[in-house]
């Protein structure tokens, strides 16, 4: 597995500041933040992916944590550039267990929204789109072409097009 300069592996519980790239390829991550009301906390299992992460403190969205898939963050990172034309192949995949909690995944296409605690999913970004699988509960996948939101229920996936004009991520 290639990783990006200043990457550390984590052992053991740790802070991270908001805005760490996490690269979750080879492992698993159970991400602990706080939650809307004070005191509260809220949890999210990850693998698989490379992704940053941060979180609303403003109201009507507090609380709400977004897992942001990067491209291109270092040399060997997944790359939308490196997609042959027509392929379906996928660059990265990140599965997600919501353990209670206000979470959303985002990719270039499309987020999907866990609507309840012990949902879990698949955000799978690929050459032609990004892929939504849901495995149990309900997500809420937001089409950014389409500008619709579809609601994908366990047993069922979501196909949000690659669009031609892409903004990369820096």
């Amino acid at each position: 597995m290639t990783s990006g300069p200043g990457f550390r592996p984590l052992t053991e519980a740790r802070q991270l500041p908001v805005n760490s790239q996490i690269d979750a390829r080879a492992g698993e991550l159970r991400l602990v933040v706080a939650g809307a009301q004070r005191g509260a906390t809220q949890q999210l299992t990850l693998a698989g992916g490379l992704f940053s992460f941060a979180q609303s403190s403003q109201a009507p969205t507090r609380g709400l944590t977004t897992i942001d898939l990067v491209d291109r963050a270092f040399p060997g990172a997944p790359a939308y550039g490196n997609c042959a034309a027509g392929s379906s192949a996928a660059l990265q995949t990140v599965h997600a267990l919501d353990q209670g909690g206000r979470f959303v995944t985002l990719s270039r296409d499309s987020s999907a929204t866990a609507r309840s605690a012990g949902t879990a999913w698949d955000t799978s970004v690929r050459c032609d789109g990004t892929l939504t699988v849901v495995h149990r509960g309900t997500v809420d996948v937001l089409d950014f072409a389409r500008r619709k939101t579809i609601a994908v229920h366990a047993g069922h996936s979501y196909l949000a097009k690659a669009h031609t004009t892409h903004k990369h991520k820096k």
